[in-house]
């Protein structure tokens, strides 16, 4: 594929997600800075995967909670994968701590 029309996919899918989610990128910064007004510290590959998970979380509630926002219903992409999120995060803090 050129140049140019990846260039026309990607702004295609700027609009389509503009649309749906608006600027929660914006508001999500403003909600992890509420969560953690102190900034946060992550040392050793477990936490950064655990902190990893939170944050894909969070991204998909901020993006629902957007979505709430200017339609009124949730997207159920986004609650879907922040089910999944989470359910991998119970499975990390239970099976990642017993070992590798």
């Amino acid at each position: 594929m050129k140049f140019k029309n990846i260039l026309k996919k990607a702004e295609a899918t700027h609009k389509a997600r503009n649309k749906e989610y608006n600027t929660s990128y914006v508001k999500f910064g403003k909600i992890m800075d509420s969560i953690f007004p102190d900034g946060i510290t992550i040392k050793g590959w477990k936490q950064w995967v655990k902190f990893g998970l939170f944050f894909m979380n969070m991204s998909k509630m901020s993006r629902n909670a957007e979505s709430f926002i200017m339609y009124r219903k949730f997207h159920l992409d986004s609650t879907h994968d922040a089910g999944v999120y989470s359910f991998l995060l119970e499975e990390v803090e239970t099976e990642l701590e017993k070992g590798e």
